[in-house]
């Protein structure tokens, strides 16, 4: 009985001791598990931090880009802009200067300097897009009223994204007193240039087409005129100038993904409301007031765009400075919460 007894004792001790290892192990796997759970949650959050800092700083990079981009592309429309109106001024007064040339071609108006040295290369000139310019005279102006007649010429930009050839089709280029004739909008596909072609042919006029009826009558038949929804002249009843927004993005029929578009001009030498003539002392005298008035004008204008484009870069530069630090500050509070977690 007492043997018995002793072992029922024993057995109990070997149990309790089981249980107390077995109690041991619980409580280690609890620990490691919480442990587990805390590490889980530390990476979760720390993973979160990570997505939520590198999306961030991506758009903050995007941003910057397309600031940076916008802001090239309206220094280089800008730059286009001054410099197809001082080619044009050139130009005109080289046919003024040489007027016995009734047709000056691309190469004599490079010789005489009316392009700028800085786009020529060789017997051709590139455009701020590496597209060509062409320039190319065109059909006389005549003035019937008053018995004189003008040259005109034409000049057209290649290689244009299609952006820049809408941006240039609505702005204002000048009207009849300016020597504007009219704008055209199109493409270049290396061989035909729809702008340059169109640009002449609305103002054709065919000749009346003469013919007897079967009564031996002369009959007149007048021939249509013709229309390009591509071609702007000042003043026109069908397409005016400057081109609609609407009307530029259909008339701009270049590839939105590559640089394929072409602007047009044609101007005449002497405008229909200043025919050649000569000039008396006074007029000269308040001409070239005016040139350098414009000029004047032309400089601080160029200054006031230098200005802004300056002050937008350093709002720019402020913007990514202050998103860089709330970035910053969300990035150390977002620590801060997850030490204790640790």
């Amino acid at each position: 009985m007492e043997e018995i007894k002793q072992k029922t004792e024993a057995e109990l001790a070997q149990e309790a001791i089981e249980r107390k290892i077995l109690e041991e192990r619980r409580a280690a796997r609890r620990r490691k598990e919480a442990r587990e759970a805390k590490m889980k949650l530390f990476l979760e959050v720390l993973f979160l931090l990570v997505v939520f800092v590198g999306g961030a700083m991506y758009k903050m990079h995007k941003f910057a880009a397309q600031s940076k981009y916008k802001l090239e592309q309206d220094t280089l429309l800008n730059a286009t802009t001054q410099q197809v109106s001082q080619i044009i001024d050139n130009v005109r007064k080289a046919y003024a200067i040489y007027s016995e040339e009734k047709e000056i071609s691309m190469e004599r108006l490079i010789e005489l300097g009316a392009i700028p040295e800085s786009i020529v290369d060789g017997k051709e000139a590139y455009n701020l897009y590496n597209g060509n310019i062409v320039i190319e005279a065109s059909r006389p102006l005549e003035n019937i009223k008053e018995a004189v007649e003008s040259p005109t010429f034409k000049m057209a930009y290649r290689g244009l994204p299609h952006s820049v050839c809408v941006n240039l089709a609505v702005l204002n280029w000048g009207d009849k007193i300016n020597g504007l004739m009219a704008v055209a909008i199109g493409d270049y596909d290396g061989e035909r240039d729809t702008a340059l072609d169109e640009i002449d042919k609305i103002y054709e006029e065919e000749k009346p087409i003469e013919f007897i009826d079967k009564f031996g009558r002369i009959r007149t038949i007048q021939p249509r005129k013709h229309y390009a929804l591509n071609v702007a002249k000042p003043g026109d009843s069908f397409i005016p100038t400057p081109f609609t927004r609407d009307n530029a993005e259909g008339g701009c029929s270049c590839s939105r993904s590559d640089s394929s578009c072409s602007f047009a001009w044609r101007y005449a030498i002497y405008a229909v409301d200043k025919p050649n003539r000569v000039e008396s002392e006074i007029e000269k005298m308040e001409r070239l007031m005016k040139e350098r008035l414009e000029q004047r004008v032309k400089e601080q204008e160029a200054e006031q765009q230098r200005l802004r484009e300056e002050e937008l870069k350093k709002r720019a530069t402020e913007a990514m400075k202050k998103e860089l630090e709330a970035q910053q500050q969300a990035t150390e509070a977002q620590q801060q919460e997850t030490k204790p977690a640790q």
